[in-house]
């Protein structure tokens, strides 16, 4: 096995047709249905405006994972870094060097290099288990809208 994590830069319609499945994966496993679509033009903007951070994870050629991350400054100035998708294909899960926990360790990196502050919201044990593990601390509470 020769795992590769590392940031991907250039979003292009063969990327987006390889994540699909693994996109569509992550759906199911958290909204019990398929995804209705995928706008491709979103993602591919969000990274070319340098706000949306994509790491991915491949095992030799195959996408076997991705994280996404936004990056931005907040209205007082500061750096934020929000870590808003983890997800890894089941066959790859559970290694010993996690394939999750290097995704985690990379964004993390970005997140310093840019002196943003880093976040996630977890709302499943082994979500939160694996920020935890990856340095993270809980602090506060998160609050939503009952209409999500």
């Amino acid at each position: 096995m020769s795992i590769r994590v590392y940031l991907e830069r250039n979003v292009t319609p063969q990327l987006i047709e390889d994540a699909l499945p693994l996109v569509q994966a992550m759906h199911r496993e958290i909204k019990g249905g398929p995804l209705p679509g995928l706008n491709s033009d979103f993602i591919r903007d969000a990274i070319a405006s340098d706000v949306l951070k994509v790491v991915l994870a491949r095992d030799g050629d195959q996408l076997i994972g991705f994280l996404t991350m936004y990056v931005f400054r907040s209205i007082l100035g500061a750096m934020e870094a929000s870590i808003t998708h983890v997800y890894v294909d089941k066959t790859h899960r559970g290694r010993k060097l996690a394939v999750a926990d290097q995704m985690v360790q990379l964004a993390r990196a970005m997140a310093d290099a840019a002196k943003a502050r880093c976040s996630v919201v977890a709302e499943k044990e082994h979500a939160i288990n694996l920020f935890l593990r990856t340095g993270f601390v809980a602090t506060g509470a998160v609050l939503e809208s009952a209409h999500v």
